[in-house]
């Protein structure tokens, strides 16, 4: 049986990372799969890597599969691996596996020697998206324990990957391992994820603080690539040492190994070599008394379905990875998909791997760019409050989830009544992400004209500030219609108002799901906002702006007012105004940071000018003349001036 075709699939799973699969095919009109290990932005290179072994695959027979690993190495690779290699090998790997198996007419463990056991426990990952308070991690951790689990994976640890971090950090890890222990009691096994990035110094102070809510494990506390620092870290620390899912092959495990360097071992059958590699790896462990929890930050169809073959024929297997949120996409993409039952997974039964992909879905769910950009840098400041852009993204993608399940999506017009806080700028991005239609009312009119705007726009939602309850209220009942009121209560605000509609708007933002899965729009003609003009005779005109216009203006805005990379852009212009003239979008773009003003009072915009280090700002000649001829006290913090003010 000769290989015919090698075709690798990139999937968009809405979540993390695209998905990679291979499929096989043979002159006997059999097909194999395969998956192999991505990760985000290196998806095409993996690809690429499988695509051109293919090319040599071509007219072999497939049952040689460990010739083929021999010499995709050897000549393939002139033994230079690395993780788009070995990724690409191993999805390759699994195929002929699987291949093999329903050539034969067996599941693929029957051929690795057959059972040890026929489940597999399984650990929860992938549940505390979203989360970043040991509050949230601590619900979201019930919530999975409720749903079977006995096991959770998780990684407490803020910020970027460093070696080296603060006091505060260390007391947050510590923080919220122990709301997750509290929060599912002493009977759930609690795995603790570092992710290769401390030093050895913070590494063993951290885990000493964390034996009172007894983890199960300590995951990769430094790189492998560092083996002397690894072995350190296992003398000083109590919890069982894991590593492994950075190595690839049997010979860059043999010296974690004789070095006695980990308790258990975590490769992955996606990038490990495949199969036949993992299984070799655990039979090494063996010898050193050291058990297998197998990796697997891949999708929960091919890549599973390969590990717990493994996982079954293997003796010294301890545990298993399985990702919840790639669960609903599995299921779309998968014949009869995977189901966890009290954490835990049966074997496949059915010839090779027992699993079948649906083509046609796949096709659907093509390759998408995930927006991983400066995640931890500050988007927003509000007051004391300041949102990330991880979090800044995660919010719009809630209020698009929100919206979207109140039935308001493509072609709806969601109008907001706000001043200049963090809502109004959410309102930019999470609007246009749920296909809707964004319109910014001016906060100075009156409840005749917001009521004509609101009926004649066919606003489906409002979104309003406490502060304009007087007005708003009013121009609702002359509307004559009901339609969703959200109210924000933002709590710098402590003047006069009050509350109109069904929901407050954090609690309509904890609604939605920051997973939810969005698309750009379809057409560039497509509107992105109504705004209507105002100081003009009769009702107002109503204009609509489309995203190829807006993105053209946001990116005329960089280039004729000079809006530098990582601008911070105070907002002393409404941003109802136009759209804030699409610097609501324009300093996104940079990577900027918006300063959020909920009026212009002269003594606040200089304080804030001095202490966010304002380079931008825009305003209108009434809001800079009266920042002119404010006294001179107010004024004397400044150094240097605002670097570019547009109007």
């Amino acid at each position: 049986m000769k290989v015919t075709a090698v075709t690798p699939f990139v999937v968009d799973p809405g979540y993390g990372k695209n998905w990679l699969f291979v499929k096989v095919e043979t002159s006997d009109g059999l097909h194999g799969w395969g998956e192999c290990y991505t990760q985000a932005d290196r998806d095409h290179s993996i690809a690429a890597h499988a695509r051109q072994l293919g090319r040599y695959l071509l007219g072999r027979d497939a049952s040689h599969i460990r010739h083929f690993t021999h010499w995709a190495y050897n000549d393939f690779a002139s033994k230079r691996g690395s993780l788009d290699f070995w990724g690409a090998v191993s999805g390759i790997e699994q195929a002929l596996w699987d291949l093999a198996g329903k050539r034969l007419g067996v599941p693929v463990v029957t051929l690795l020697g057959g059972p040890c056991r026929d489940r597999i426990r399984v650990y929860a990952n992938g549940w505390y998206s979203g989360a970043r308070t040991p509050d949230d991690y601590g619900k979201k951790a019930k919530e999975t324990v409720a749903r079977g689990f006995t096991a959770l994976k998780f990684d407490p640890f803020p910020g970027p990957w460093r070696t080296h971090i603060s006091r505060d950090a260390e007391r947050q890890v510590v923080e919220t391992v122990k709301a997750v222990r509290e929060a599912v009691g002493p009977n759930v096994d609690l795995m603790i994820e570092v992710h290769r990035r401390l030093a050895p110094m913070h590494a063993v102070r951290v885990a000493r603080m964390l034996e009172p809510f007894d983890p199960f494990w300590y995951e990769e506390p430094v790189s492998a690539r560092d083996l002397g620092a690894l072995v350190e870290c296992r003398r000083e620390i109590k919890i069982p040492i894991v590593t492994g899912e950075e190595l690839y092959t049997r010979f860059e495990f043999r010296e974690v190994f004789e070095r006695r360097a980990a308790d258990i071992i975590n490769p992955d059958v996606c990038n490990v070599g495949g199969i036949e590699e993992l299984r070799e790896i655990a039979a090494m462990a063996e010898a050193y008394h050291v058990v297998v929890s197998p990796h697997n930050y891949n999708s929960t169809t091919v890549g599973l379905a390969a590990t717990l073959h493994v996982s079954a024929a293997i003796p010294n297997f301890l545990i298993t990875e399985y990702f919840v949120n790639f669960e609903p996409r599995a299921a779309e993409v998968m014949v009869n998909p995977f189901k966890v039952e009290g954490s835990y997974l049966t074997v496949p039964t059915g010839p090779g791997l027992g699993i079948e992909l649906k083509e046609d879905v796949l096709a659907r769910y093509a390759y998408r760019e995930f927006p991983a950009v400066h995640p931890d840098r500050v988007a927003v400041i509000h007051g004391d409050r300041r949102i990330t852009y991880r979090d800044f993204y995660a919010r719009a993608r809630r209020l698009a989830s929100a919206l979207t399940a109140r039935g308001i999506g493509a072609g709806d017009t969601v109008s907001v009544m706000l001043p200049n806080v963090p809502a109004m700028l959410d309102a930019h991005y999470g609007v246009p992400m749920a296909g809707a239609i964004l319109n910014t009312i001016n906060t100075r009119l009156d409840a005749r004209t917001i009521a004509y705007i609101l009926g004649h726009g066919e606003a489906k939602a409002l979104i309003t500030d406490r502060e304009f309850a007087a007005v708003v209220g009013p121009a609702l009942e002359q509307l004559g219609r009901k339609l969703l009121v959200i109210d924000v209560d933002d709590p710098l605000y402590d003047g006069p108002g009050g509350t109109l509609g069904e929901i407050e708007y954090e609690a309509f933002l904890a609604e939605g799901s920051p997973d939810f899965e969005w698309r750009p729009p379809r057409d560039e003609s497509q509107a992105i906002a109504l705004n209507y003009t105002s100081g003009t005779t009769g009702n107002p005109k109503g204009v609509v702006y489309h995203h190829r216009g807006t993105f053209l203006v946001a990116v005329g805005n960089v280039l004729a007012w000079d809006l530098p990379p990582r601008a911070v852009y105070l907002w002393t212009l409404p941003l109802f105004h136009c759209n804030g003239w699409c610097y609501s979008w324009a300093v996104t773009l940079v990577g900027g940071t918006h300063v959020c003003l909920r009026k212009v009072d002269p003594p606040l915009v200089f304080r804030l000018i001095a202490e966010h280090r304002v380079t931008n700002m825009c305003g209108a000649p009434t809001v800079l003349s009266i920042l002119i001829n404010a006294p001179p006290e107010q004024k004397a913090r400044l150094e240097g001036g605002v670097g570019r003010v547009a109007r």
